[in-house]
C-alpha cells in the first residue's frame, strides 16, 4: 500500500481535537363388570376407584389386579394383557360416584341421567351447578361442556433454554393401573451456581444447587398425573436464576413417553391442531370414552401464571376459563372439527392418547407437546431413521392439508406450518430448517437405549463436536435428493453436549425400552456457531455508524459497552473477517482496531494485552517509528482486511466487538 506524506511523529499523547370439580360418571353397582377394567375386588387390597369399590363378575377382573382387557380370539395369548371375556354384561359402564373430585373425573363425560352439568369457578375450586339449560349439547355418548372468544399468534424459540417452566403429566395407560406412574424431568445447567426451585402442586416445593454441565434427573410425585381431570391443578413448576434445559419423561409399565419443555416466556398463544392419526385398535373402530384404548385423541391445555381465557376453534367453538397454573382437557371428536386453539395468555398444548394401539396387543401413552404457530413457508428435511421400519409412518400437517405416508425416497416435506411425524407409539414434532441450531444437549436415560439424529449439509459435517471433541466415527448417510446427510449415534454418557464449529443443524433425542418407542427435538442451547464452544451468549461485532480518529473510537466502543476489536489469533482473525465482510456497506474502507505503537518503547501492542503473535500486516506494513501510530485494516482492491498503520487523527469506522460467553469446556 502506498504511504501518505504527512505521516505524524512519534506522539507523547494522543489527541486530536474537540470532537372442576366434573362428577361426570356412571354409578356402578356391586356386581357391574367392565371392559375397560375399572374396578377391582375389595379382597384384592386394589385401588377404589372414584371412592367406592366395586366387586367385578368379569373374566376380565382379577383378583391381583392386573390391567386385563377383552381381545378377538385370534389375539388371545399373543400378550399377557390379552385376554377373552365370556361376559355378556353391559361392558361400557363406567365405575364413578357422584361425590367425585374433580381430578378423577373424566373430560367431556357425563352421568347416565344424560343431563348436561357445568363447571364453575367457586371460591377455592370447581363446582358443578345445576344441569344446564340452552347449552348446545353436541356429542351424544360422551356429551361435552363447552363455555364461548378471541384471538393472536405466536412464534417458534430461538433457544429452549430459560429461568421458568411449567409441566404437565398426561395420563399414561390408566390412571387406575396398579402400577403407579414414573414422572420425572431431567434438568440441564448452564451456569455456575444456579439454583433451581422444583414446586410440585401443593405436594412438595425443593430447592437445589446446581454448576454448569450438572444434569439430573427429578423423579416426581406421582400425585402429578392429571389422570382423568377436566380441570387440574396439578402441575410442576420450575424456576431458577440462570438458563436450564428441561426434559420431561413419563414412564408407566412399558409405556414411555418423552418432551421437549419449553420456557414460559417462549410459549405461543396460538397453536393449530393436527390432524389425529388412523391407528388400528384405537381411531378405526368404534370410538368411545368407556374403553382406555379406543378413547378419543385429547388436547391438554397447559396454562402459566395469568388467569386465561382459552378457545378451541372448530364447528364449534369450546371455551374455558383457567386460573394460573392449571390444565384443561378435551375429547378431539371428529365431528368437532377442531382447528386451532388461541389464549389470550400463553399456554402449552399437549396433542395425543393416553394409551394408543402400538402391537401385539398393546396399547401405551402417546402426547407430544404442539409448536406454536408461525407463518411463512417451511421445510422439513427428514432422516430416514425416524420413521417405522416396517413402513407405517405418517406425516400430520398442521395446515388442514390431508395426512401423508412418509415417503423415504422423498424426504423434503414443505408446509406453511409446523408437521408431526406419526409412527406407532411415537407423535415426533419435525425440525424446520429455519429452527436449525448450533448447540444442543441429549441425555441417556437408566435402563433405556438412548440416540442422538443429526442432519446437517454435508460440507459441514466434519465440524460436528460432542463435548470437547470431534463427533467419533459418524457414519454419515446422504438424504434422498439433497445436499443433506443424517446420521445416528448411541448415547452412553449422561450427558451430552452437540455442537457445531460453523454451522446450524438439527438434532433428534430418541430411544427405545422394549417395543416402547419415544423422542423429541433435542433441546437448543444456542442457534450461533462460534469455532470456540458452545454459545451462551453471543459474541457482539459492531461497525461504528461514522468514521471517526482513534481515540475517538475507544470511546464510541465503550458508550455501546464494547471494546475496539483486538484480533489476536489467525482463527479469530478468520472468523472475524467473515462476520465483517458479511455486515459492511460499500462505504466502509477503512477501520479502527485496537492496536497501537507504544510511544515510549515503539512496540506495538493490543488493547485487551493480548500477545502480539499473529498479525496480517499489509505488505510494507508497518513503517518506521516516524510514520503511523495506530492499525487500522483496509479492503482497497479487494485486500483481505490488511493492516497498516496510521495517523491516530485520521478518520476511520470503529470495530467494536464483545467476546461471546461460552459454556465453559469442563462443562462440555
Amino acid at each position: 500500500m502506498n504511504k501518505k506524506s504527512n505521516r505524524s511523529k512519534v506522539e507523547s499523547s494522543l489527541y486530536c481535537g474537540p470532537r372442576p370439580k366434573e362428577a361426570i360418571f356412571t354409578k356402578c353397582d356391586a356386581t357391574s363388570h367392565f371392559k375397560n377394567n375399572n374396578c377391582f375386588t375389595e379382597e384384592s387390597n386394589q385401588r377404589k376407584t372414584s371412592g367406592k369399590t366395586a366387586t367385578c363378575q368379569s373374566s376380565t377382573c382379577t383378583a391381583t389386579g392386573d390391567i386385563k382387557r377383552d381381545c378377538p380370539q385370534k389375539e388371545v395369548g399373543l400378550h399377557p394383557d390379552c385376554i377373552q371375556s365370556n361376559s355378556t354384561g353391559d361392558s361400557d359402564e363406567l365405575p364413578g360416584d357422584e361425590s367425585a373430585d374433580v381430578n378423577q373425573s373424566h373430560p367431556g363425560r357425563l352421568d347416565n341421567t344424560n343431563s348436561i352439568q357445568k363447571l364453575v369457578w367457586g371460591q377455592s375450586e370447581w363446582q358443578v351447578e345445576a344441569p344446564l339449560r340452552g347449552w348446545t349439547q353436541l356429542q351424544q355418548l360422551p356429551q361435552q361442556i363447552f363455555l364461548p372468544v378471541p384471538d393472536f399468534t405466536a412464534a417458534l424459540p430461538d433457544i429452549t433454554t430459560g429461568q421458568n417452566f411449567i409441566v404437565a403429566f398426561p395420563e399414561n395407560i390408566a390412571y387406575y393401573h396398579p402400577t403407579p406412574p414414573q414422572n420425572k424431568v431431567r434438568i440441564t445447567a448452564l451456569y455456575d451456581n444456579t439454583n433451581v426451585g422444583i414446586r410440585q402442586y401443593t405436594y412438595d416445593y425443593r430447592e437445589v444447587k446446581m454448576n454448569a454441565g450438572d444434569s439430573k434427573e427429578f423423579i416426581l410425585d406421582t400425585r402429578l398425573e392429571l389422570a382423568n381431570a377436566n380441570i387440574s391443578s396439578s402441575t410442576l413448576q420450575l424456576t431458577s436464576n440462570n438458563n436450564i434445559a428441561v426434559q420431561a419423561i413419563s414412564y408407566r409399565n412399558n409405556s414411555v413417553q418423552t418432551a421437549l419443555v419449553i420456557p414460559t416466556n417462549k410459549l405461543g398463544t396460538k397453536y393449530l391442531i393436527p390432524p389425529v392419526p388412523s391407528i388400528h385398535g384405537t381411531t378405526d373402530i368404534d370410538v368411545t370414552v368407556y374403553v382406555t384404548e379406543r378413547a378419543p385423541f385429547k388436547l391438554i391445555i397447559v396454562n402459566i401464571d395469568k388467569r386465561n381465557t382459552v378457545t378451541l376453534e372448530g364447528n364449534v367453538p369450546q371455551q374455558v376459563q383457567l386460573q394460573p397454573n392449571q390444565t384443561a382437557q378435551f375429547w378431539i371428536q371428529q365431528q368437532d372439527g377442531l382447528r386451532s386453539v388461541t389464549a389470550q395468555e400463553p399456554v402449552t398444548v399437549l396433542f395425543g392418547h393416553t394409551c394408543a394401539i402400538r402391537k401385539d396387543c398393546t396399547c401405551g401413552m402417546l402426547f407430544t407437546a404442539l409448536p406454536p404457530t408461525q407463518d411463512g413457508n417451511l421445510n422439513f428435511f427428514i432422516p430416514p431413521t425416524l420413521a417405522s421400519i416396517d413402513g407405517s409412518t405418517f406425516l400430520l400437517p398442521s395446515d388442514q392439508q390431508p395426512i401423508k405416508a412418509f415417503d423415504p425416497n422423498s424426504p423434503v416435506v414443505h408446509s406453511a406450518s409446523a408437521v408431526i411425524l406419526y409412527r406407532p407409539g411415537l407423535l415426533l414434532p419435525l425440525i424446520a430448517d429455519t429452527d436449525f441450531a448450533a448447540c444442543f444437549v441429549v441425555n441417556s436415560i437408566p435402563d433405556m437405549q438412548t440416540y442422538a439424529v443429526i442432519l446437517i449439509q454435508s460440507q459441514y459435517s466434519n465440524g460436528v463436536q460432542v463435548g470437547n471433541s470431534p463427533l467419533q466415527n459418524p457414519q454419515w448417510q446422504p438424504l434422498t435428493g439433497t445436499d443433506y446427510v443424517w446420521t445416528q449415534f448411541n448415547i452412553v454418557a449422561e450427558k451430552n453436549i452437540i455442537w457445531h464449529k460453523s454451522s446450524t443443524m438439527a438434532v433428534y433425542f430418541g430411544g427405545t425400552k422394549g417395543s416402547a418407542v419415544f423422542g423429541n427435538p433435542a433441546p437448543i442451547i444456542s442457534k450461533t456457531p462460534d469455532y470456540r464452544g458452545c454459545v451462551l451468549t453471543p459474541e457482539v461485532l459492531q461497525i461504528g455508524e461514522a468514521a471517526i480518529d482513534w481515540r475517538e473510537s475507544i470511546q464510541y466502543c465503550q458508550s455501546k459497552n464494547l471494546d475496539l476489536i483486538s484480533i489476536s489469533t489467525t482463527d479469530f482473525q478468520t472468523h472475524i473477517y467473515q462476520k465483517i465482510l458479511q455486515i459492511k456497506s460499500n462505504t466502509v474502507q477503512e477501520m479502527w482496531i485496537g492496536m497501537r505503537r507504544s510511544s515510549k518503547t515503539g512496540q506495538w501492542y493490543w488493547l485487551n494485552n493480548d500477545t502480539l503473535t499473529n498479525t496480517n500486516w499489509d505488505q510494507g506494513e508497518p513503517s518506521t517509528l516516524n510514520d503511523g501510530q495506530c492499525a487500522s485494516m483496509h479492503l482497497s482492491g479487494g485486500s483481505d482486511l490488511a493492516w497498516c498503520d496510521e495517523d491516530c487523527c485520521k478518520a476511520a469506522y470503529p470495530v467494536c466487538y464483545s467476546d461471546p460467553v461460552l459454556l465453559k469446556s469442563s462443562a462440555l
